[in-house]
């Protein structure tokens, strides 16, 4: 965190410092549980070619976009760095789509 905000909630009581400290814990989780469930939808179904792990994987880009858009209307300058990762997301999904790899299996039943 920025030290000048830091300082600014310390100085609201300890309450704020707590609430902060499970903000901070509850986007880290958040973070964790959101990348492993990619790692795992695109190292299972979306390497298969299966169509529903290409629809969820556009979760990505959205995210990294709102990211993106959330840093640059915030005034820094990382959004750069994200802008290029969102790019690459959305090659990687059209390629993905127009040349799959393996193509879906369908069920005869």
């Amino acid at each position: 965190m920025d030290p000048i905000i830091w300082m600014e909630i310390k100085n609201l009581g300890s309450e704020s410092i707590s609430y902060a400290n499970i903000i901070v814990r509850v986007l880290g989780y958040t973070m964790i549980s959101f990348g492993l469930t990619i790692c795992v939808i695109s190292i299972k179904s979306y390497r298969k070619g299966e169509k529903w792990a290409w629809s969820i994987m556009w979760i990505v880009p959205c995210f990294l976009f709102f990211i993106s858009h959330t840093v640059y209307t915030s005034g820094g300058n990382v959004w750069i760095i994200e802008v290029i990762i969102l790019l690459l997301a959305v090659i990687t999904q059209v390629f993905a789509f127009f040349f799959p790899r393996n193509k879906v299996k369908e069920w005869n039943s």
